[in-house]
């Protein structure tokens, strides 16, 4: 179906392409790589709406890649592909505006809807292209404020405590920080600037 979210799934190992397929094919239509270079060129040929990436691949390292994916449409949600308990690969790619990750062995439910929310947020995001001037000023005003202060908690947290968290705690926060960090910048970057740009009717 045409009007169905498109999904593609890189990775190097057949076994989890085709997992991926066989977890997400009933609901999106699927598209697959088995690198980096497939992937970017998929991306820049077909219009993706969610990416899920193995960082860990022969050849053109994941992060390029990721960077790559983001400069081609900065709009694409990417969902990392984790092993167990590699909490540094998860890590890496939230801090690389990485939308989430999954981890392995897959939990199903948990990837349908981590993926589901991946697929939402796009559309959000088409939506607010097309938003009246006065609704993307007063998101950009919403959203500020209350971003710069989870930020400013998720900084002191981690100050604060001072190699009391462990490795699941950090990648919590990591996440935390991330992804308010990609909507401020979409909002100052991308929204804010439409806003200024539009010319104001007498």
């Amino acid at each position: 179906m045409a009007d169905r979210a498109r999904i593609l799934i890189v990775d190097d190992e057949l076994g989890v392409r085709e997992s991926l397929r066989a977890i997400l094919g009933l609901d999106y239509e699927i598209l697959t790589a088995a690198d980096g270079t497939q992937a970017i060129e998929t991306v820049a040929r077909e219009s993706v709406d969610v990416v899920t990436l193995d960082l860990r691949m022969p050849g053109l390292g994941g992060i390029s890649v990721l960077e790559q994916l983001k400069r081609i449409d900065p709009d694409v949600e990417v969902l990392i592909i984790t092993g167990y308990g590699c909490f540094d690969t998860a890590i890496q790619g939230l801090r690389h505006r990485a939308f989430d990750y999954i981890s392995k062995p897959f939990d199903i439910d948990h990837v349908r809807r981590l993926v589901a929310t991946a697929v939402a947020r796009r559309e959000t995001v088409r939506r607010l292209r097309t938003a009246p001037e006065h609704i993307l000023s007063t998101l950009s005003h919403e959203f500020r404020t209350p971003l710069n202060v989870i930020m400013g908690y998720s900084n002191m947290l981690r100050d604060e405590a001072d190699g009391a968290l462990n490795g699941e705690q950090l990648k919590v926060l990591d996440r935390i920080q991330a992804n308010s960090t990609a909507l401020l910048s979409y909002v100052e970057n991308r929204l804010l600037p439409r806003v200024l740009r539009r010319p104001h009717l007498p």
